[in-house]
């Protein structure tokens, strides 16, 4: 028998819980088309994943108490932000649009940049850097053990000894077990369900040697973990994407491909939030991006700009669609 946990991200395709044989292991089951969890070493328990779920929403974890990590990273939108670039603390404004954490599990690298390797180290970041939380090590520690419910909730998880490690790994769980893969398109993989007729256009047309979408945005998940440039505006002060963590100049203005899963549901889009609509995207793309990179402009009907974005739409999840709010 399986416990099953009613989160945000349950559905039918998509069963957490705990198995009789490891009652306290985090469980998920998943499509046939979809890829094992890489845990790090083995699957967090279940009281590991609730911890880390808490503290994801708790404001103890910034400097002025004022901000969580939902905060930036809304439940409401599937784990990503409605503004261009997301504030900090005293409002700060941050310099890159917030992406989901939806399925980060199997991310091979973090941040826009692909700077880090590893979620416990992205994880960090925000935790960390002025423009966002700015709290450090010691004064969260002291919080946390003077917050009777959190420090209860380490010691069942941790022992007494917990200490800031166990937070990044709390964290990091709830992240991993942050699963989105309940789509349409998962169902029709899974031979549930058939794509209507617009959508199996948009798919075509997705797949089409003229568009080329799925060579960078490949299932199941809808990226390839490599880095682009797609021909975004330079501007005055230019975020140098890979470039800036390679110091290499042919990889200026390359940022990692995004996933498509929940597209609908996380607008503003690119890296800098600077485009609002997925239509306005497409049209971004027609035209071949704003200066010379790596695409190529192509010419779409409107019809089959709609088909397009029909197929988009069924990249998402059916709970994360519950869970938005416009």
């Amino acid at each position: 028998m399986k416990r099953l946990l009613f989160t945000a991200f349950g559905s039918a395709l998509l069963i957490i819980g705990c198995s009789e044989s490891t009652p306290d292991a985090f469980q998920v089951s998943l499509p046939t088309h979809i890829p094992p969890v890489p845990w790090p070493e083995s699957a967090p328990t279940v009281a590991e994943v609730e911890l880390g779920e808490a503290l994801f929403h708790s404001t103890q974890l910034s400097l002025n108490r004022e901000i969580s990590c939902a905060s930036c990273h809304l439940p409401s939108h599937a784990f990503s932000d409605t503004s261009s670039v997301s504030l900090g603390i005293h409002r700060q404004s941050g310099f890159r649009n917030t992406p989901s954490i939806f399925n980060v599990a199997w991310n091979e690298h973090f941040f826009m940049e692909g700077g880090v390797d590893r979620l416990e180290r992205a994880t960090l970041g925000p935790m960390l850097v002025e423009e966002e939380m700015r709290l450090q090590a010691p004064e969260l520690m002291k919080r946390l053990r003077e917050d009777i419910v959190f420090h209860e909730k380490f010691v069942a998880v941790y022992g007494e000894s917990y200490d800031y490690a166990n937070v990044v790994d709390a964290l990091s769980a709830f992240q991993r077990s942050a699963i989105s893969v309940d789509s349409k398109w998962d169902a029709v993989q899974e031979g549930i369900e058939e794509f209507l007729d617009d959508e199996a256009l948009g798919l075509a047309l997705f797949e089409s040697d003229s568009l080329a979408c799925s060579s960078c945005h490949k299932p199941p998940f809808f990226k390839d973990g490599d880095f682009h440039d797609v021909g975004m505006p330079i501007g005055e002060d230019p975020d140098f994407g890979r470039g800036r963590f390679t110091f290499d100049t042919t990889d200026y203005y390359s940022f990692s491909t995004p996933s498509l899963r929940n597209v609908e549901l996380t607008a503003p889009y690119m890296h800098d939030g600077s485009i609002s609509t997925l239509d306005s995207v497409i049209r971004f793309y027609e035209a071949g991006g704003v200066r010379e990179s790596e695409i190529s402009a192509f010419t779409l009907q409107d019809e089959h700009r709609s088909a397009l974005i029909s197929f988009l739409k069924s990249l998402s999840g059916r709970e994360a669609k519950r869970a938005y709010k416009e």
